[in-house]
């Protein structure tokens, strides 16, 4: 090690060209890093609930199911079935989206007689009258399958299940609900809650993200503070800061030149670059000085 400093003292030209070059070579694949927004890969890939999650998504074509809750006075209205409709039909429209049922699309099985009718439960289209919506009313809430299911037992909230295709772009594809959501939430008739796999994904990448753009910035101020507490100099300060922030460049780039996503086992090997980066310039710093 004393060796490989006393080279870098007496060539400093040659190193800070060298790893100028590489350090941008590695910012370059660190801006395409990607944060690994599957929470399975966060559980024991040994654990048999995660194994039986996985078979289970995987046979029938992934997991990637969202529910949109939209709460009112009272579910069977005009109103509310025609917000619910028109959610249901701009979400089919969204890019990634496979399939959507609600309370205004699902297929309905009735005995006529000898004969089994399948059709629609609602036609939004026709609109209904308060006889008509009462009976209507009393016809869902008699059948368990949408009792408790697409609409809640009190009548006050009405679910939308989302399912996503499996090579879908998640974060295309929420954000687009979200901004759907925004738009019908603006009139304060109706409130919406949202949950699922996809959601929790994004809403985790956006978390994750969010952190980062806070705890960077404080621990580098954080580490400045200390090397100049430490050294009492800029030159002092600002070598081994270069080291840290080297470091973390070339961890990220890396994991991403690697095709790997960020995940709490990536985030470990910048913490452990940060840690020799920032020893190896006070090294140098010890012995310039």
């Amino acid at each position: 090690m004393e060796r490989v400093s006393r080279c870098i003292v007496k060539n400093p030209w040659w190193f800070i060209g060298i790893n100028t070059i590489i350090t941008l070579i590695f910012a370059v694949f660190a801006l395409g890093l990607v944060i690994d927004d599957d929470l399975t890969n966060y559980l024991p890939s040994n654990d048999p609930v995660v194994t039986a999650f996985r078979s289970i998504s995987e046979t029938f074509s992934g997991s990637a199911i969202g529910a949109v809750m939209v709460e009112t006075d009272n579910i069977f209205s005009n109103d509310a079935l025609e917000h619910i409709e028109n959610l249901t039909q701009s979400f089919s429209r969204i890019d990634g989206v496979s399939s959507v049922i609600s309370l205004t699309n699902v297929l309905d099985m009735r005995a006529e007689g000898d004969m089994l009718e399948v059709g629609p439960l609602f036609d939004v289209s026709r609109g209904y009258s308060p006889t008509e919506l009462a009976e209507r009313e009393d016809y869902v809430m008699a059948k368990d399958i949408y009792a408790g299911n697409l609409v809640s037992k009190d009548g006050r909230m009405a679910l939308i299940t989302v399912t996503l295709k499996p090579k879908a772009d998640t974060q295309t594809a929420v954000d687009a609900m979200d901004d759907i959501l925004e738009g019908y939430s603006s009139s304060g008739k109706f409130n919406h809650y949202r949950t699922g796999n996809p959601f929790f994904s994004v809403d985790g990448d956006r978390t994750a993200k969010k952190d980062l753009r806070t705890l960077v910035p404080t621990v580098v101020l954080v580490v400045i503070g200390v090397l100049f507490l430490t050294f009492r100099t800029i030159k002092g300060t600002l070598i081994p800061l270069i080291g840290v922030l080297v470091s973390v460049i070339w961890a990220m780039g890396l994991v991403a030149a690697s095709g790997q996503a960020l995940t709490t086992v990536g985030i470990a090997i910048p913490v452990i670059l940060v840690s020799v980066g920032s020893a190896y310039g006070i090294h140098v710093m010890n012995e310039y000085y």
